[in-house]
């Protein structure tokens, strides 16, 4: 289930708080989504339930058969719901990735896209920074099972949360792609 919670923001930047220290306080989902208009699926690791908190239904599907995945019915009725047309599957490691260093630098700089973004995870995790209405950070951790739909024209940056980190997605569109990344503008 993705996890959630506010970033604090210092003079130095963003300082990532983690449950440790005692400060994190992690948000429910339907308060993400009031906050942002992010919309989340999961799927549950142990009896295979794909949960859609957008419309709190449950869909069975199987994250571990990357053919179903693809064949799910119920990941099809979803498609077919929200217009989504194309599909593909990627790998972010230092090992899968070809210019690793220079994507993930590029994944980590504030930026939005003109369409949804839609991530599947099949394995790994991986962390998602979005600005909420009122343009406060908030962290997204999401794992194996999690689906996440950014609405176009959210500023986000994605980050693996370390450089050994992995994460396989099967990546979800309205159309073909055009990879058109909008970098946010320092005083914007």
């Amino acid at each position: 289930m993705v996890r959630a919670w506010y970033l604090e923001s210092d003079a130095g930047g963003v300082k990532v708080l983690s449950q440790e220290d005692g400060r994190m306080e992690l948000l429910g989902v339907d308060e993400l989504t009031e906050k942002t208009g992010l919309l989340f699926w999961t799927a549950s690791r142990y009896n295979r339930l794909f949960s859609s908190y957008c419309c709190r239904t449950r869909h069975e599907i199987d994250v571990d058969n990357i053919k179903n995945i693809k064949e799910n019915e119920t990941l099809k009725k979803i498609k077919q719901e929200r217009g989504y047309t194309w599909e593909d599957d990627i790998e972010i490691s230092k090992r899968t990735l070809p210019d690793f260093e220079e994507k993930t630098k590029a994944f980590a700089t504030e930026h939005m896209h003109p369409d949804e973004e839609v991530r599947l995870v099949l394995d790994g995790t991986g962390f998602f920074d979005v600005r909420d209405r009122e343009d406060r950070w908030i962290r997204l951790q999401f794992q194996k099972g999690d689906m996440i739909a950014l609405p176009p024209g959210m500023y986000h940056r994605f980050n693996l949360g370390s450089d050994e980190g992995y994460l396989k997605l099967h990546r979800i569109f309205s159309t073909v792609p055009q990879w058109t990344a909008h970098n946010r503008i320092a005083d914007d």
